[in-house]
């Protein structure tokens, strides 16, 4: 995440404003996909917890940069 230019075009968010640190941020991601984890395998669902994991793999591939998205292009 490019901060710098957070806080320029959007300087009310939380992270641009400094209200939220990275650190809080980070673990407020983990806890809630820990929970959210534990609910889906708690719930005895398959297709709930697929749904769950294909999301997360969606999250992660849209958060990649650009430049990772090309690198591995290019090894396969």
């Amino acid at each position: 995440m490019n901060l710098t230019l957070l806080k320029i075009n959007k300087p009310y968010l939380p992270l641009a404003s400094g209200d939220l640190s990275m650190g809080t941020a980070i673990a407020i991601c983990i806890e809630s996909a820990i929970l959210s984890y534990a609910l889906a395998i708690m719930s005895g669902s398959p297709p709930l917890l697929l749904i769950q994991i294909l999301c997360f793999l969606c999250g992660c591939a849209y958060s990649l940069p650009v430049s990772a998205s090309v690198a591995c292009r290019n090894v396969a």
